[in-house]
């Protein structure tokens, strides 16, 4: 069991480390760079979270687009990450790949329903589609 929280931990860590460095990627394709800038697509997990948990990258684009581009971008990643681990199910089958696996979709679940208590992905891309 104890194997099994590390994994879990492990996981939650790298999937969203990896979703945040697709939304500081995005921002910078589109043009805004203050999360690159920032140190926000670093592999450095100090750079992703406080004592309370993730920081959200700082955004600063200038058209609804691009903000749900960005937003959008973070439940992609999860969701590209979970495909590819599942890709690798069929080379071998080992535990922590499922438990990378289930916590990247359970993340892009998480961030695909707006929640507006915690301002998650999905909250900001349908207050930028319904302003």
């Amino acid at each position: 069991m104890f194997i099994l929280i590390i994994q879990i931990i492990i996981a939650y860590l790298i999937s969203v480390i990896v979703h945040e460095i697709g939304h500081s990627e995005v921002a910078s394709y589109l043009g805004d760079d203050t999360a690159k800038n920032q140190g926000r697509s670093s592999l450095n997990p100090f750079k992703h979270f406080t004592l309370t948990g993730p920081k959200s990258v700082p955004i600063q684009l200038t058209t609804d687009r691009d903000y749900i581009i960005v937003n959008a971008s973070g439940i992609i990643i999860n969701i590209l990450l979970a495909l590819f681990v599942l890709l690798l199910f069929n080379i071998k089958e080992f535990s922590f790949l499922k438990v990378l696996f289930w916590t990247n979709l359970i993340l892009a679940i998480i961030n695909i329903i707006p929640n507006s208590k915690f301002k998650n992905d999905g909250y900001k891309i349908w207050k930028h589609i319904f302003h």
